[in-house]
C-alpha cells in the first residue's frame, strides 16, 4: 500500500514537473476564413489577440469590425467576406504604438526589383524585351489616393499613389518614381514585371508581392 501511495505522488511530481504541449490549434500562422452565402462564420484558432488581413479574396469588402474581426477564440467573417488572415504575435502585427506608421521592410527592394536588376546590366548586354503592357481599370474608391509606410531597410517613408484611372506610382521619400504599373482584376502589374495583390486594410491599403510573398500595410497620407 505504501508503494503504490509513493508510485501515485510520483506520477502527480512528474505531472506538475512537465509542461503540457499548446495545442495544435493554437500554433501561429494563416488561416482562410470565408462567409457563406452572405452568413457570419467562426473560424475557431488561437489568435493571442493579435490578427491582420493577409490576403482579401472576395468581392465583397473586407472591412475590420465591419465584415470581419476576431477575439482570442478565432476569427469572424461576415456579409460575402472571404480572406487569409495571419494571427499570432509572430505574424507581424504591431500595435498601434508607432503612431498608425507601418512597419514593412524591404518595400523598395521587393516592389523594384525590376528596376534594380535592369540598372546593374552591363552596357553591352542584350535589352530585357519589356513586359506585355497592362491597360488599367479604375480601382474600387478605397483603393484611390496617396499612402504612405515606412521602410526600414532603407530607413525612409515609401509612397504609393493610386489614381482614379488605375495607374499606379511607388515612389521614395524625395518623389521620385522607382516602380509604377496598372491597376486590374484586384493585382498591381508593375511595368518592371512583377505583380502585386491589393487589399482593403483598414483606411488604408494592403500590398502583396506575389514573388516573394511578402505584404506591406500602408496607411492613408
Amino acid at each position: 500500500m505504501r508503494i503504490q501511495t509513493r508510485a501515485a505522488a510520483t506520477l502527480i511530481m512528474l505531472a506538475i514537473a512537465v509542461p503540457m504541449a499548446p495545442p495544435a490549434w493554437a500554433a501561429r500562422g494563416t488561416i482562410r476564413c470565408e462567409s457563406r452565402n452572405n452568413n457570419r462564420n467562426f473560424c475557431r484558432v488561437d489568435t493571442e489577440n493579435t490578427v491582420t488581413l493577409r490576403r482579401q479574396l472576395s468581392n465583397s469588402p473586407c472591412t475590420r469590425n465591419r465584415t470581419w474581426g476576431f477575439d482570442r477564440n478565432g476569427i469572424w467573417v461576415d456579409r460575402g467576406c472571404r480572406a487569409d488572415f495571419d494571427f499570432g504575435r509572430s505574424s507581424g502585427n504591431n500595435s498601434s504604438n508607432n503612431n498608425n506608421a507601418a512597419i514593412a521592410a524591404g518595400i523598395l527592394g521587393a516592389l523594384a526589383i525590376g528596376a534594380a536588376i535592369a540598372s546593374s546590366q552591363p552596357p553591352n548586354a542584350q535589352p530585357v524585351p519589356p513586359p506585355p503592357m497592362v491597360r488599367p481599370v479604375p480601382p474600387p474608391a478605397w483603393a484611390v489616393g496617396t499612402f504612405q509606410a515606412w521602410d526600414s531597410d532603407f530607413r525612409r517613408m515609401v509612397i504609393l499613389d493610386i489614381a482614379r484611372d488605375g495607374r499606379v506610382f511607388l515612389r521614395d521619400d524625395a518623389g521620385r518614381i522607382v516602380n509604377q504599373g496598372a491597376f486590374r482584376d484586384g493585382s498591381v502589374f508593375w511595368n518592371s514585371g512583377s505583380r502585386s495583390w491589393l487589399a482593403r486594410e483598414g483606411p488604408g491599403v494592403m500590398l502583396g508581392d506575389v514573388d516573394s510573398g511578402r505584404h506591406f500595410n500602408f496607411r492613408r497620407s
